[in-house]
């Protein structure tokens, strides 16, 4: 009987002991708290946009993006997600009209999410007047997903910027434009093209890109080099278009 009172004791003990120690190591587990926005920044971009939409983040974001005693990637981030959550915003604004080209740069990224409308009408302003040639080249590439035929006249315009030629050479983001015009222009552009083609003179970079879509564009192919012969063999062949339209 003494055997199993003890027992029974030592059951009771190691119950207890059990109890306290899970008490203890629940209490020990300490509450998480909320992420900040300079943390939610550091978050995947599938997550960042999310998690930072509330006015109180509004709040945040703005004091990191226009503050340069922070880092310049979270400034960057900062003011991307401000222009995609906030695309209406007076910071959103601000950072558009920003002096310094990475913060015009992420504004116009940002607001291609936000809204597309006003990412648009910005990327036309900067292509044909922003300094930088990084936010020119991002216009470039907002405005090639919407082949209008306003985007094409843009591009069409852009061809010979100042803003795209360094010491008489072509920058990177005029081969960006030549590809987007040529990429986007469908069989009624031709006369346009044509146009291009028929000028007296005509670049190496230019001529690349506009005897390389001509075939697809018209469903008509020349064999023919070099430059001069093949210019010669596209207009003739043009010509002979508009007589039979005629």
């Amino acid at each position: 009987m003494k055997n199993i009172i003890g027992r029974l004791i030592l059951i009771t003990i190691f119950i207890l002991s059990s109890a306290s120690l899970t008490y203890a190591a629940v209490k020990k587990v300490p509450f998480q708290k909320e992420l900040s926005a300079l943390d939610k920044l550091n978050l995947p971009s599938s997550r960042r946009f999310n998690a930072l939409k509330s006015k109180k983040s509004y709040q945040s974001l703005k004091e990191i993006a226009f503050n340069s005693d922070y880092k310049l990637g979270h400034r960057w981030r900062s003011m991307a997600v401000i222009a995609s959550n906030f695309p209406k915003s007076k910071a959103t604004k601000s950072g558009l009209t920003h002096k310094q080209w990475f913060m015009r740069n992420s504004a116009l990224l940002g607001l291609e999410n936000g809204n597309r409308k006003m990412a648009h009408a910005w990327a036309i302003k900067y292509l044909n007047s922003d300094p930088s040639l990084i936010v020119r080249s991002a216009a470039v590439d907002i405005l090639s997903k919407n082949p209008s035929e306003k985007v094409k006249k843009v591009l069409r315009a852009n061809i010979d910027n100042k803003l795209n030629f360094r010491k008489g050479k072509p920058l990177w983001v005029r081969k960006n434009i030549l590809q987007a015009i040529y990429k986007m222009s469908t069989k009624t552009d031709l006369p346009n093209i044509m146009s291009e083609l028929n000028k007296e003179k005509i670049d190496d970079q230019h001529s690349k890109f506009l005897f390389e879509a001509l075939p697809r564009i018209s469903g008509h192919n020349i064999n023919t080099t070099p430059y001069d012969s093949e210019k010669k063999a596209w207009l003739s062949w043009w010509q002979s278009q508009n007589a039979l339209n005629r």
